[in-house]
This record gives C-alpha cells, structure tokens and sequence, in this order.
C-alpha cells in the first residue's frame, strides 16, 4: 500500500491510508477488549458458588425412596453445614495471613540485600579512596626525593 501511495500522494489515498490505519488499530483494540470480557465471564463462572443440598450429609440409604426427617436430624445437618462453611472462612483467613507473612518476609529479604549492597558499596568507595590516597601520597614523595 505505501510503495503505491509514495508515488501517488493525493487527498484520495492519505484519506485510504488513514482510514486503514484506525480500522485495524479499532479491530485490534477491540479483540483485546473481547479477550478481556471473556475471561472475565470464564472467572465469574468458576467462582459461581454452587450449594449441596441440605439432605446430602443424611445418608439415608432406603430402598422404598420415602423420606421422613426429624427435626433433630435437620437441625444437625444445618449446624454442620454451617460448620463446614466457618471452616472455609477460616482456612481462607489463614492462607492470606500466610500469604501476608510471605510477602513481608520477602520484603524484608530484599531490604537485607539492599542493605548489604550498600554495605558492600561504601566498602568499595573507601578502598578506592584509600588507594588514590595511597598513590597521591606515594606521588608526593617520589616527586619530593627526585
């Protein structure tokens, strides 16, 4: 396209060119943006809490398929659902307070090796300094005996 636009420069083709430009840049933008929702959908899928049913933790194993609950029972098997679900809350608590633990002590490893490179730098500059000392002093007495 641009070999053919070279030579012939008129309002017609910038006009081509800069509509081809902003389409492409627009189907670009516009896939990404589309790979963006969908993912996000994927997500909002997987994290969709889907509940077992209240009666799952009975156990009834009768043949005849008839059900009758007492109230004790539902109220047990109420009381251990709400059980398991506290123990989900706290061993999500405890994953990011884990996590929070991780991430400082990350932290703090890097601020020990930060300190420890500035350690090593002003060991380095006062070498250096004491040698160019050194030299300078070893040049003033050379000079001063010859």
């Amino acid at each position: 396209m641009k070999s053919v636009v070279r030579k012939v420069i008129d309002l017609k083709a910038r006009r081509l060119n800069n509509t081809m430009k902003r389409l492409t840049t627009d189907v670009a933008l516009l896939k990404a943006e589309n790979e963006d929702l969908q993912q996000t959908v994927r997500i909002k899928r997987s994290c969709r809490r889907r509940d077992k049913s209240l009666f799952d933790d009975l156990e009834i194993n009768d043949e005849t398929k008839k059900m009758f609950f007492s109230s004790n029972k539902i109220q047990m098997t109420c009381n251990h659902q709400i059980q398991r679900i506290e123990e989900k809350q706290q061993t999500a608590i405890q994953k990011t307070n884990e996590k929070k633990q991780k991430k400082l002590r990350k932290l703090e490893k890097q601020r020990l090796i930060a300190e420890r490179k500035m350690k090593q730098k002003k060991k380095r500059r006062s070498e250096r300094r004491k040698r160019s000392e050194k030299r300078s002093y070893e040049r003033r007495n050379w000079s001063d005996d010859v």
